[in-house]
């Protein structure tokens, strides 16, 4: 068996693959969560990460795009020197282009 806690909207946030070794007896599990026989397995998608759901005894598997990590404020200022440099050479080369 496999118990399992869902948030409000369905996601499953807590699972533990062995439920008798958390102390609890079966009816205070069902308080809880869930016990189920298996979980479905997702499968692997690039750049995606799935969430899975336990929505009127149904699962059902979300692939949610993963977002890059934030910036370090380091990695920030040398983007924005990039930028800068592109937009430099742009205004001269206009500037120099309207000359000739």
């Amino acid at each position: 068996m496999i118990f399992f806690k869902t948030d409000d909207s369905g996601v499953v946030g807590f699972m533990h693959n062995s439920p008798d070794m958390l102390g609890k007896t079966e009816e205070e599990l069902l308080k809880e969560g869930f016990l189920v026989e298996s979980i479905p397995q997702p499968v692997q998608k690039e750049g995606m990460y799935p969430v899975i759901k336990y929505i009127d005894s149904e699962f059902q598997i979300e692939y949610r795009k993963i977002s890059p990590p934030p910036l370090t404020t380091e990695q920030e200022i040398e983007q924005l020197k990039d930028e800068l440099r592109l937009t430099k050479t742009a205004i001269d080369d206009l500037i120099m282009g309207g000359m000739m």
